[in-house]
């Protein structure tokens, strides 16, 4: 048996591959909310819900996970195995 999420819970929204980005670029949510026009607990809600996706429970991770799951991107989705 696996531990592999399936894929409509791992693929990652566009909105929320653009906040891993700027979670990646050392934004803080504040700044990410304000760069995409929302509100910093609308932020904040998308990084529960990447955390979730990508299994990981900090920023650190979820940008080394971008990092090294980059080559399951497709277009502009992405799947985590």
């Amino acid at each position: 048996m696996t531990n592999t999420p399936n894929t409509s819970r791992s693929e990652l929204t566009d909105r929320e591959m653009q906040v891993l980005r700027l979670l990646a670029a050392g934004k803080t949510d504040k700044e990410i909310g304000r760069d995409l026009g929302i509100s910093s607990n609308t932020v904040r809600r998308h990084v529960t819900a990447i955390y979730e996706k990508l299994q990981v429970s900090g920023r650190a991770q979820a940008v080394q996970r971008l990092s090294d799951a980059s080559r399951y991107c497709i277009t502009t989705r992405c799947y985590y195995p």
